[in-house]
């Protein structure tokens, strides 16, 4: 989506990469990734960014940079996160950086497995989580998005193709878009 990946390690002992920025007025820029030779040689990436925050980098302390925090809407009645990001991905040891609040995948790390990322929820916009650098792994999708339209029922209903969830909630006409489908008056 419009926010920025996180960035992979490179093989500089403590030397950050560069992350990723945004598309401009859509998102945060990811978390820089590192390589740390303490307590024990680990590559770890930086998290994806979130709509709400930016990535995090990468930590022996944190392990991998967990994803930034997606957004929150109400639009639909209930305050509801969307397009967190992705967390990083890395190596040399055993704890998974968490997706961002709002649908994104956690990143996966391991030292001797092919393991791959976590893939964001559907119908969030959540950034998918980085995988462990073995060879073969690849890191998650992206969840899928959604399309929310509100209006005051007091207009009349619309028109739909697609099956999308219609609601009446809080004096308005709330309809759900998870797949193709049309909208109309």
């Amino acid at each position: 989506g419009g926010s920025g990946g996180g960035s992979g390690a490179s093989n500089v002992i403590g030397t950050p990469t560069t992350a990723s920025a945004a598309t401009a007025g859509q998102g945060n820029i990811g978390g820089r990734g590192y390589r740390f030779s303490t307590p024990s040689a680990r590559w770890l990436g930086g998290g994806g960014g979130g709509a709400g925050a930016a990535g995090s980098d990468a930590s022996v302390a944190t392990v991998g940079g967990p994803g930034g925090i997606g957004a929150t809407s109400s639009i639909t009645g209930t305050s509801t996160y969307y397009a967190g990001g992705g967390g990083g991905g890395g190596e040399g040891t055993t704890l998974a950086p968490a997706g961002g609040l709002g649908g994104g995948g956690a990143g996966v790390v391991a030292s001797s497995t092919s393991t791959n990322g976590t893939s964001g929820t559907a119908n969030t916009g959540g950034g998918g989580g980085g995988s462990a650098i073995s060879a073969g792994t690849t890191s998650g999708a992206g969840g899928s998005g959604v399309v929310i339209i509100s209006y005051p029922n007091t207009y009349n209903a619309a028109t739909t193709t697609g099956s999308p969830t219609i609601t009446n909630v809080g004096g308005n006409y709330i309809y759900k878009f998870t797949g193709n489908g049309t909208f109309a008056f």
